[in-house]
């Protein structure tokens, strides 16, 4: 990213961001044997979030409910987001149903994530 993107993002985290608890589920070790798996631990990351909304044409349409919760999340250097994961805001746990990256160009690096939670 430039220089510039990297002070708009600091400056928008700073007066409407905050932090959010992205929870990875372990699963099953890929290195241990199949007659007997090792389960690791799900992984805990603290994120940098911004609680957006959603349209109301969508809320209206019913792809999303009142309640959901629809967030843009800055990339973080040890984790991407899945539908698997859950984001804790506020100490409100959210399934996420839908996991979006947002690029400036098709090729390009992800600018942030916008998910869809549903506590």
């Amino acid at each position: 990213m430039t220089a510039r993107h990297d002070q708009m993002t600091a400056r928008l985290m700073a007066h409407f961001g905050g932090t959010a608890m992205l929870t990875v589920p372990g699963g099953r070790d890929p290195d241990s044997p199949e007659w007997d798996p090792v389960f690791l631990p799900d992984q805990h990351v603290m994120v940098q979030a911004i609680v957006t909304g959603a349209e109301l044409d969508l809320i209206a349409g019913g792809a999303i409910q009142a309640s959901d919760m629809v967030v843009a999340m800055l990339p973080h250097r040890d984790v991407v987001p899945t539908p698997a994961c859950r984001l804790t805001v506020a100490g409100i746990s959210h399934a996420l149903l839908d996991v979006q990256p947002v690029r400036s160009t098709p090729d390009g690096a992800v600018i942030y994530y916008r998910l869809h939670g549903r506590a």
